[in-house]
């Protein structure tokens, strides 16, 4: 009896997904993830003039991604495109390919008359050439029709032959390529106190004045390295531009150049970040130089004549780059620099340069990482007026025995000079005022700071092996250098949401912040007064980029961050009345008025009849760093009619970077693909947010510190387990599959867990830590020497001959992040444990996969390889 039930019912199942996947989607993979996307173009390189009637943008208005500049005027509420960076493009790759055709044709005619003159009796009769089609010259007939009776003639004439159609076609699909590729606009700039916008493209500076009768963009500054960027200076017509490795000052008006840094470090050193104080006279700037990083050789082996290419990349038990500080004095005729050294750091990366907005005071904050990526620290620096160095303060310091999380950490000036800092010291992301500390004691004599340098050097020396040991633990450390620090924080929001990001408005002394809010998969957006501590929703349901004050503070324009769906929007919100109703305690959400947004009603109502849900599950293991159980956040797309009685494919997302969330209300980049596989293919594909994960604060960000792969497979399997139990998922008929940090924990998962997946797909995978970048590796596995057994026990291919399942990876053989030689050593000890690992290569392509828009096949093959292998 209960095999005749289940039977039809079986068969029902079938029927049903057969019925779904003819339905299917209204778009093709090429149609959603091909130019012109049919979800819209958000702007980018938003800018705003000092009166805040001008909004330029780079942005398109056709959903072809290709970034035009774009001005909206928001008295007229009008907006024009200025530029066709395409069509002029195109008409120039086209110019140049009619004239180079022509010199060849000519070139060939001259050298062939007597073929030339065969060609034109030919086509005199109407004989079509299907000579050209012959490689032998065995057809008697073929040879007829060449009118030659030679063999050797009929071979001749086709290598000679002048193929106007095959070079044409191949230009097409070269311009095909460009256009797939091509970029837009970079930042924009207003003219201090007028309608004069600069902005970048192509290496080179443009300009247009909105005031003039008919504005038209104009060149006005070339470099033989090309531009990369435009920053408005503190005075009426400078700009600070970068080229290369160095940074120049320029007079927009007048045209003066003047190089501000000394150049000629090569290539591997480079001018990263640079701030310029109020008043004009000190440039801080910052350097990186790989000179001294191991050197790889990336493969080239896709052209006629194979070649490598070089790339400097510090792996966790090199020495990585070293990153120095400078300050150079403008005041004087001939400009000099000094070296500003950090105390007791002889690396670090630098996270933030920013002089006081205070009229007079001239203290620089700089805020570095250590590292090994585990501390943090805020350094008050002011420059002597002699211009012979500059004083340094510790302001505030933070050690965290995971690591120092750059997504969720940064500090900067309020508009008085006292200082602000995010951070997740405690736990979830929080925000801070930093407040002098009074019992802190400067050094000001040199005979009393050499003779406190001597007693700590002495207690470091008694003291050393305590000193490494608290390495790990942080905690003490982390307390002894805050009795150092001149600055203590003192929490200011106490909201139990996690603060995603931030934006500080000077004019109004207030925070824009950006919630996890009302769940982890939400986002909200608040304002937060510094001084009284009160907030005030301003909208939810979305995220929000480029957000800034404008009309001296009237008004709030944010650009929509949503993607895929509706991401052409640029929104504005009364910030006068926000400040009104933060004050007063009134509630509700405050009226948003949008000046740019793209309709695109087909694909809206694609993206409103996606069939998914998110749901919350206890971890199977308790978190290390706090003893407590988790919840495993996942997004589930389900085939359009879904019934739970039903057998239905599985296909489980590890996704990329470790650190990131990919659940969330809004729709990302990869959920067109798995709605698709949902509605197509009436699979179900789950999309979990495992341990290490973004938006869940800092113990479920850490617990993978020293293991990776091992607390995410146990978390990937609660949703494995639970799906077959509840969902109809069929464990025989699921696949695992990731790109980058995905492909590792793919990998990890078919040799950790083996036969709990019969088959995985690993794009792009990470291996082995100890051979992959520096500040990745030492953040997230630990410090060498030292570290060994983590790094072992995070090493995929230690688990690689417990694999029963069937394996494939996708890679780029130009990969530079992952390099390509970790995969082909992961596959020669497959052969040595007689493991078979299938492998499909992209020649042309790195990291991304994008060359030809070749991640299009990537999904295509993840489909056909689970169809080929599931039983």
């Amino acid at each position: 009896m209960r095999t005749s039930r289940i039977l039809p019912l079986a068969a029902l199942c079938l029927l049903l997904a057969s019925t779904i996947a003819s339905a299917g989607s209204p778009f093709t993979l090429d149609e959603l993830y091909r130019r012109p996307f049919p979800f819209g173009t958000s702007p980018g390189s938003v800018s705003v003039s000092d009166d805040g009637r001008f909004v330029a943008m780079g942005w398109d208005e056709t959903g072809q991604s290709i970034r035009n500049l774009w001005v909206l005027d928001r008295d007229s509420k009008e907006k024009k495109q200025y530029t066709d960076l395409w069509t002029e493009y195109e008409t120039r790759r086209r110019r140049e390919f009619e004239r180079d055709l022509k010199k060849d044709r000519e070139a060939w005619e001259k050298k062939h008359p007597a073929k030339d003159a065969d060609l034109q009796e030919e086509d005199g009769d109407g004989n079509d050439g299907d000579v050209v089609e012959s490689e032998s010259g065995d057809d008697d007939e073929e040879q007829l029709d060449s009118g030659s009776g030679s063999d050797d003639a009929t071979e001749e004439e086709e290598v000679e032959e002048f193929d106007e159609d095959e070079r044409r076609e191949e230009f097409e699909e070269e311009l095909q390529k460009s256009f797939d590729n091509f970029g837009g606009i970079g930042g924009c700039e207003w003219r201090m106190d007028s309608h004069e916008l600069f902005w970048s493209y192509g290496g080179r500076i443009y300009s247009m004045d909105m005031d003039s009768a008919d504005p038209e963009p104009v060149l006005r500054m070339k470099h033989e390295n090309g531009w990369s960027g435009v920053q408005r200076l503190r005075g009426a017509s400078r700009f600070l531009l970068t080229s290369a490795a160095d940074i120049y000052s320029w007079d927009s008006i007048t045209g003066e150049l003047v190089q501000l840094t000394d150049g000629g470090q090569g290539e591997y050193a480079n001018t990263d970040g640079y701030s310029l104080s109020r008043d004009g006279r000190w440039l801080a700037f910052s350097r990186r130089d790989y000179r001294s990083v191991r050197q790889t050789e990336i493969p080239e082996l896709f052209e006629e004549n194979p070649y490598h290419t070089t790339n400097r990349y510090a792996r966790p038990q090199d020495t990585p780059e070293k990153v120095s500080f400078f300050m150079r004095d403008m005041s004087e005729e001939n400009p000099w620099q000094f070296d500003v050294e950090i105390p007791d750091e002889p690396h670090y990366w630098i996270y933030g340069i920013d002089w006081s907005p205070v009229e007079g005071d001239n203290r620089l904050l700089l805020s570095i990482v250590t590292t090994d990526v585990m501390g943090y620290r805020v350094y008050l620096l002011t420059p002597h007026e002699e211009g012979d160095g500059a004083d340094i303060e510790l302001a505030y310091s933070e050690d965290d025995s995971g690591w120092i999380n750059g997504s969720r950490t940064g500090c900067g000036w309020r508009a008085d000079g006292s200082l602000w800092l995010v951070s997740e010291k405690d736990g979830l992301c929080a925000l801070y005022s930093l407040v002098p500390d009074p019992e802190y004691v400067p050094e000001t004599d040199d005979e009393e700071s050499e003779s406190e340098a001597a007693t700590e050097s002495e207690a470091e020396s008694e003291g050393e092996t305590e000193g490494e040991a608290g390495a790990d633990s942080g905690g003490e450390e982390a307390e002894e250098e805050a009795v150092h620090t001149s600055h203590m924080a003192q929490k200011l929001s106490n909201m139990d949401k996690e603060i995603t990001s931030w934006r500080y408005l000077d004019k109004h002394d207030m925070m824009v912040l950006q919630l996890a809010a009302p769940t982890p998969a939400s986002r909200q957006l608040t304002l937060f007064d510094l001084a009284s501590g009160h907030d005030l929703m301003l909208a939810g349901g979305n995220a929000w980029t480029d957000i800034s004050a404008v009309n001296e503070g009237q008004q709030l324009l944010m650009v929509s961050a949503q993607s895929p769906r509706r991401m052409s929007k640029l929104a504005e919100i009364d910030l006068l009345l926000a400040a009104r109703r933060l004050e007063s305690g009134e509630d509700g959400i405050l009226p948003m008025w949008t000046l740019i947004d793209r309709d695109c009603p087909e694909f809206d109502a694609w993206v409103d009849s996606w069939n998914y849900e998110i749901v919350d599950l206890p971890t199977k293991t308790a978190l290390e760093v706090s003893g407590e159980m988790g919840t495993v956040s996942t997004k589930l797309f389900l085939p359009d009619d879904y019934d739970c009685s039903c057998s239905y494919p599985l296909l489980v997302y590890a996704h990329g970077a470790g650190y990131a969330q990919r659940v969330k209300d809004v729709p990302q980049w990869f959920d067109m693909y798995f709605a698709w596989l949902a509605q197509e293919k009436g699979w179900i594909v789950a999309v979990p947010d495992f341990r290490g994960s973004e938006g869940y604060g800092r113990d479920w960000r850490i617990d993978v510190k020293g293991r990776l792969g091992t607390p995410e497979v146990d978390d990937i399997l609660v949703v494995r387990d639970h799906l077959v139990d509840n969902y109809g998922a069929d464990r025989e008929r699921s696949a695992i599959w990731g790109w980058s940090y995905g492909g590792f924990m793919t990998l990890m998962m078919m040799g950790m867990a083996p036969g709990e997946f019969p088959v995985g797909v690993a794009v792009a995978p990470a291996i082995d830590w100890d051979n992959y970048n520096y500040w990745y590796s030492t953040s997230r596995v630990g410090k060498l020497p030292g570290s060994e057994d983590a790094y072992e026990r995070s090493n995929a291919s230690e688990y690689l001959e417990n694999i029963t399942g069937d394996l494939l990876i996708m890679h780029g053989m130009r990969d530079n992040n992952t390099l390509f030689q970790t995969v082909a050593q992961y596959l020669e000890k497959s052969h040595e444990e007689g493991i078979n690992v299938e492998l499909k290569l992209f020649p042309r392509d790195s990291h991304g996969i994008q060359t030809n828009f070749n991640y299009i096949r990537v999904f295509e093959g993840i489909i056909d390889y689970c169809e080929d292998h599931w039983d």
